[in-house]
C-alpha cells in the first residue's frame, strides 16, 4: 500500500502511540499478574505451585491468540480487526478490577488473550504500511520505543500497586486500551484490494 508522505508520518505516529500502548498493557499485565492472583485468591487457594500453575495456564492459552490473530489479519480488514481487539480490552480490564478468585482468573484469562492477541498487529502494521525501503528502520525504532518503555512499566509497577492498588490499576490499564482504541481510529483506510 503507497502511502504519501503525510499518510506515511501519520501511521508512523499511530504505530509509535499503538506500540507505547500495547507494550504498557501487556509489561503491566505480565509482570503484575502473579501478584494480582496472589492478593484474588488469598483465603481460597495460597499455594504458590498452585498459583503459578493457573498462571502458566492463562499464558499458555493466551499465546494461541497471536497465531489466530494472525491468521485473521491476512483475512480481514485490518484497521476493524485491531480496534475491535483494543476496545474488547476496555470492559474486561474493568470487570478484572472488580472480581476476586475464580472470576479473577476467567477475567485475567480472556482479558489476556485479548492483550497477548494485539501483539501482532504493531509488526503487521509496518508490513502493511511502510516502504520496503523503510522497514528495517521502522521496526528497529518500534523495538526501541517498546523496550523503553517496557522497562518504565517494570520500574512504575510496584509503587504504583502500593500506592494506589490493583482494582485503580486495572482501571488505569482500561483508560490506556481506550486510548490504544482512539488512536488505532487514526490509521487510514485501506483500500478494497489490501483487504483481501
Amino acid at each position: 500500500m503507497a502511502l504519501s508522505p503525510a499518510l506515511l508520518a501519520r501511521v508512523f505516529l499511530v504505530m509509535t502511540a499503538a506500540a507505547v500502548a500495547s507494550s504498557l498493557l501487556f509489561n503491566f499485565t505480565t509482570n503484575g499478574n502473579a501478584q494480582l492472583l496472589n492478593q484474588g485468591f488469598l483465603g481460597v487457594i495460597e499455594d504458590p505451585a498452585v498459583l503459578g500453575a493457573l498462571l502458566a495456564l492463562i499464558y499458555t492459552v493466551a499465546s494461541f491468540a497471536q497465531i489466530v490473530v494472525g491468521r485473521l489479519i491476512d483475512s480481514m480488514p485490518f484497521k476493524p480487526l485491531q480496534l475491535w481487539m483494543s476496545v474488547a480490552q476496555i470492559p474486561l480490564l474493568i470487570f478484572a478490577a472488580h472480581t476476586q478468585d475464580w472470576w479473577l482468573f476467567v477475567a485475567l484469562l480472556v482479558v489476556m488473550v485479548f492483550i497477548f492477541g494485539s501483539i501482532p498487529f504493531t509488526d503487521a502494521m509496518i508490513v502493511r504500511y511502510v516502504d520496503d525501503r523503510l522497514r528495517s528502520r521502522v521496526a528497529g525504532m518500534r523495538l526501541t520505543v517498546s523496550f523503553g518503555i517496557s522497562s518504565l512499566a517494570v520500574w512504575l509497577l510496584g509503587p504504583m500497586v502500593k500506592e494506589i492498588g490493583f482494582s485503580s490499576a486495572l482501571w488505569i490499564m482500561a483508560g490506556i486500551a481506550a486510548i490504544k482504541a482512539a488512536i488505532v481510529l487514526l490509521l487510514p483506510d485501506e483500500p478494497a484490494a489490501a483487504q483481501t
